[in-house]
Formats: C-alpha cells, sequence, structure tokens
C-alpha cells in the first residue's frame, strides 16, 4: 500500500494516512498554510490537518520524480517540481496545469528553498546537466539558484554533483545553514558551504 507514516522523535513508527488514488508518493513538501503536499505518479496532493486529501494535479513526468518543494511569499506560494524530461522546473497554477518557471535544467532531481541570509530564499536546485545518462558528453552537475522570475544563477558545479538528487538546507546546530546533497551515484551526502 502507498502511505505516509510518522516517526516520533522516540523512534516509534506509525501509519499516518493512506489515499487509494497515490502510487509511489516520492515527495513532501510543509507549505505556508501548514498543510502537507503529495507528489507522486498519480499527481500532486494536498493533505490538510484533518488530514484530507485532494488532488491539484493529475501524474506527469513533473509529478513522478517527487522533486517537489513549496515557494512562500516571493514565489507565489505555490509548488514547483522538477520535470528532467522536459530539461525544466515547473511550477503548479492553482488552476492546476504546471507550466514552464525555468527550462535548461538538464537531469533536475532535487529541489529546496534557501533559508534566507547568504543564500537567499529563492530556489535551489540539483542539476544533474545531463544529456543522456551515462555519456561523456554530460556536464559536471551542478546546483543552480532560481529567482523568483525563473533567472539562473550558479551555485556551485562540480564532477561530485552529477548524482546531485535531493537537497536540504541545515536548520542551524550542527549543520549550520549549509546546504546538504544526496549523491545517489556515489552513495553519499555531499556539503556545499556558502562562500
Amino acid at each position: 500500500r502507498d502511505r505516509l507514516f510518522t516517526l516520533s522523535t522516540g523512534g516509534d513508527l506509525g501509519h499516518w494516512l493512506g489515499d487509494g488514488r497515490w502510487i509511489k508518493p516520492e515527495g513532501l513538501a510543509a507549505t505556508d498554510a501548514g498543510n502537507l503536499a503529495v507528489a507522486d505518479e498519480s499527481g500532486v496532493f494536498l493533505v490538510d490537518a484533518e488530514r484530507l486529501t485532494t488532488r491539484l494535479a493529475p501524474g506527469s513526468a513533473a509529478t513522478g520524480t517527487g522533486a517537489i518543494a513549496a515557494g512562500g511569499p516571493a514565489f507565489g506560494s505555490l509548488l514547483y517540481l522538477c520535470d528532467p524530461s522536459s530539461d525544466r522546473v515547473v511550477k503548479l497554477q492553482p488552476n492546476g496545469s504546471l507550466v514552464t518557471f525555468a527550462s535548461n535544467i538538464r537531469g533536475g532531481e532535487g529541489l529546496a528553498f534557501g533559508p534566507g541570509g547568504a543564500w537567499g530564499n529563492d530556489l535551489h536546485v540539483a542539476d544533474a546537466d545531463l544529456t543522456s545518462l551515462g555519456t561523456a558528453v554530460d556536464g559536471p552537475g551542478r546546483i543552480v539558484r532560481l529567482g523568483p522570475g525563473g533567472a539562473e544563477t550558479p551555485v556551485a558545479q562540480s564532477p561530485l554533483l552529477r548524482g546531485a538528487s535531493a537537497l536540504a538546507f541545515g536548520g542551524g546546530g550542527a549543520f549550520g545553514n549549509d546546504l546538504y546533497v544526496a549523491d545517489i551515484l556515489g552513495e553519499r551526502i555531499l556539503r556545499v558551504t556558502v562562500g
């Protein structure tokens, strides 16, 4: 069954919610309104505090990747998804349509909004810079920053980022506010610092 679970701070795993429409839920994002967005092969869903589920968009190549992030006010409080099959990042409009937000993202697999400060509040994208998987003409892999209008600014570029997938910013403490990148090819977590 395709469902979501809770994990308590004590390590207890509990069933939280299941929806018969879900097919392999992979992406989660918390919205400013306190809801949970779920992306999977069958679409994008919004789960409210009462656990009521509403389908926001039907399934597509973008929803199937699981890469989803919820934008703040500067980004229209919309949901953003990677669409690697079309080399772009899309935003989910209130009417349920997915429209291009930024192109030239070849192999985007991860999204995260910056925590402010030196990172800004912009959308950061893990872009494997692929032309076709495993060829010598692929780029080195990169992290790009997208402003509210979709303008692209390079953050980091390295062959180490060819397997970049999920992104998360540290929430302070021992992790600082650095950017952490899941590297599926190198089977490791990379740390990107600002500066």
